[in-house]
């Protein structure tokens, strides 16, 4: 049986709820969305400030058994699917979880009717939805633009494609075929990777774990040794596995 990868992975963190930095690194590891409805920063007005740490298994149940304060435990959730309309202190041992199981196509998907509501596919994917009451007319506004926004983007991509193809049909000395075509494939990339990923283009750099900066650092690093990041509770490290190359 082919193992389905879930929604996220998170990295293996030591940060427990309150502290400081706790936020930050799960807003890296759930990639700037909710870990339930999917609604990016970039697609409310408040942004970072709209959202907040879940309790996945909520705090009224904490016990000796299971540490619900821990990293593993916590979610990074947008006000509506962690408030008293969601999930709130709902709980079930048979809830999906967004960081071992592959909910959205397999458990739930995107509606095709104009009320862009979430289609359930299972019954585990009715709890989901009831659970975090993801059909709330908020967030059907969300998504109603989302794939507005990802249509045109989508019509744009068609369209210089087809501008592109027929370059190469184009005979006039007047004009410069090959740095027309240039100019139009540099666009048609940057339109490419905003259909992918079309809301997370104002997150701020810092608070990111894969800056320029990183790269950069880590391409001079790969010349003169072997590494292995390491992630520590305030940072990132880089553990030499090898002597200083010569």
């Amino acid at each position: 049986m082919m193992l389905v990868p879930s929604e996220f992975i998170r990295r293996i963190r030591y940060y427990r709820y309150g502290h400081e930095l706790c936020k930050k690194y799960l807003r890296i590891d759930f990639n700037h969305k909710c870990a339930y409805c999917h609604t990016s920063e970039a697609e409310v007005i408040s942004g970072y400030k709209y959202f907040e740490i879940d309790h996945f298994r909520p705090q009224v149940l904490a016990d000796e058994t299971y540490d619900v304060h821990g990293y593993d435990n916590l979610f990074y959730s947008c006000r509506l699917c962690n408030g008293p309309s969601g999930k709130s202190g709902t709980w079930n041992e048979q809830l999906l979880n967004p960081c071992k199981d592959s909910i959205y196509g397999t458990h739930v998907s995107f509606s095709s009717s104009d009320d862009y509501k979430l289609q359930v596919l299972t019954p585990r994917g009715e709890q989901y939805i009831e659970t975090f009451k993801l059909n709330q007319k908020n967030q059907r506004k969300i998504r109603k633009k989302r794939m507005e926004h990802q249509k045109k983007i989508a019509e744009r991509t068609e369209a210089l494609k087809e501008a592109i193809s027929k370059l190469d049909e184009v005979n006039n000395s007047e004009i410069s075929v090959e740095d027309l075509k240039k100019k139009l494939e540099a666009m048609l990339i940057a339109f490419e990777k905003e259909l992918v990923g079309p809301y997370y283009s104002n997150t701020s750099e810092d608070c990111t774990s894969d800056s320029e900066s990183e790269k950069r650092f880590e391409a001079e690093l790969q010349k003169v040794c072997d590494y292995e990041k390491v992630y520590h509770d305030y940072d990132i490290d880089y553990m030499f596995i090898n002597e200083v190359n010569r």
